[in-house]
């Protein structure tokens, strides 16, 4: 995020993170059995299929894993564009999970059942966030998760108090209003941080927190 604590430049913006920062964020990913984002961020970003550089997939084949984690996505009124690139085939990756509210739209879910595992998770316009997470443990044995946002996504995860750890990158750049919303975008009560890890390597900064406090 920016030192304003934006996270996306205004529409039409050049981006600002550093190749490092990218790479960290690959190894993250890499480390994860799974990796959940909002429907938000899947249209406005339209990440590709493939996130992880080369020698992150290779090893995690070596490991025995897929090459690339879980994508599950958060679209409570079935709204994620069935043609982002998030959902398009991925050969013998496992198609993404779509998690719905369980009044999501019937043709909204018919269209992207064609291309993901749609589950109906919640109950009216919304996806309860905690019965993701307990179906992801069980059915999928997910152990590791990591939540990129958006900020919304965020917000409810750390309100739901389903986030171990957060982390944090601030690039030394000032973006003011034209800029995107917080990285953590909704009702959320006083949460205590302790700082695990941190670093600063040419004016950005790295830090690892865990959430709750000591």
């Amino acid at each position: 995020m920016s030192v304003d604590g934006r996270i996306a430049p205004p529409a039409g913006g050049a981006g600002f993170g550093s190749r490092r920062d990218r790479r960290r964020l690959h190894e993250a990913r890499a480390a994860a059995d799974a990796v959940l984002l909002g429907a938000a961020t899947v249209a406005a970003d339209d990440p590709p299929g493939s996130v992880l550089a080369d020698d992150l997939r290779d090893a995690r084949r070596g490991e025995g894993r897929s090459a690339e984690p879980l994508f599950v996505i958060v679209s409570g009124r079935a709204s994620c564009p069935p043609a982002a690139r998030l959902l398009a085939p991925r050969g013998e990756e496992r198609r993404p999970i779509v998690c719905v509210a369980a009044d999501a739209p019937a043709d909204r879910v018919a269209a992207l059942s064609e291309r993901a595992e749609v589950r109906r998770s919640g109950g009216s316009g919304s996806v309860a966030l905690d019965r993701v997470l307990e179906e992801l443990a069980e059915r999928d044995g997910i152990r590791r998760l990591l939540c990129e946002g958006g900020g919304v996504v965020n917000a409810a995860m750390l309100a739901a108090g389903l986030v171990d750890e957060l982390l944090v990158t601030v690039a030394p750049v000032l973006l003011g209003a034209g800029g995107s919303a917080s990285p953590v975008d909704g009702a959320l009560p006083r949460t205590s941080l302790t700082l695990l890890e941190g670093e600063v390597v040419e004016g950005e900064v790295f830090a690892r927190y865990r959430v709750g406090g000591v």
